[in-house]
C-alpha cells in the first residue's frame, strides 16, 4: 500500500553485511516505535524465545487513574452486549463490563446495584420454596433463570427455617 511508510530495519544498514533476508522480523520497540501505525493485515506475529516464565508477564492496564484492571479486557456498552449478567462475568474474570445507557435511569440503577452486590462464589439473590410449591414452579425456574435448585423453607421465603434443598438433579 503506497499510504503506508516502507519500514526500515536499523540492523540492516547498507554498509553491514547483514541484509533484510538474514534478520528474523523487527522486535517490538523497532515496529511500534517508527511513528507508522498498523493493522492486523499489515504484520505477522511469530512467537519466538522469550527468557522469561510466562507467568512473569504483566497484562494489567489503567482503565482510569485510579483504577487498574488485571486483565485488558473490557466489554461494550452496548444494549445487546452489556448488562448486569455480563458486567459480573468480566468482573469475573478481572476485566470491566460498561452497563449501556440505552434504558431508563431507574433500569440503569438496578442493574448497578446487581453487579455492585454481586459476591464471586456467594449465592445473593437465592430461590428459595415452600413445602407445598409443585414441581411446576421449579420447571419455570430453570427456564426463568437458569437453574433448578432451591432452598426450601417453612415460609417459603429467605428468613424462614431451613427444610432442606432442591436441585436439578433430586
Amino acid at each position: 500500500d503506497a499510504r503506508l511508510a516502507p519500514m526500515s530495519n536499523k540492523r540492516a544498514t547498507p554498509d553491514s553485511a547483514i541484509t533484510m533476508d538474514d534478520v528474523d522480523g523487527f522486535s517490538a520497540a523497532e515496529l511500534f516505535g517508527q511513528g507508522v501505525c498498523y493493522t492486523y493485515d499489515d504484520v505477522i506475529f511469530h512467537p519466538g524465545h522469550i527468557n522469561f516464565a510466562a507467568d512473569a508477564v504483566d497484562l494489567s492496564a489503567k482503565l482510569t487513574r485510579n483504577i487498574t484492571i488485571r486483565t485488558p479486557i473490557v466489554s461494550s456498552p452496548m444494549d445487546t452486549v452489556t448488562e448486569s449478567d455480563m458486567a459480573i462475568a468480566m468482573a469475573s474474570v478481572g476485566g470491566a463490563g460498561f452497563l449501556h445507557y440505552n434504558m431508563t435511569e431507574a433500569e440503569q440503577i438496578g442493574h448497578l446495584k446487581c453487579v455492585k452486590a454481586h459476591r464471586l462464589g456467594f449465592v445473593t439473590r437465592p430461590a428459595v420454596c415452600g413445602p407445598d410449591t409443585p414441581l411446576s414452579w421449579l420447571d419455570e425456574l430453570k427456564t426463568r433463570r437458569g437453574f433448578g435448585s432451591v432452598a426450601v423453607t417453612s415460609s417459603g421465603a429467605v428468613g424462614g427455617e431451613l427444610l432442606g434443598g432442591c436441585t436439578s438433579r433430586d
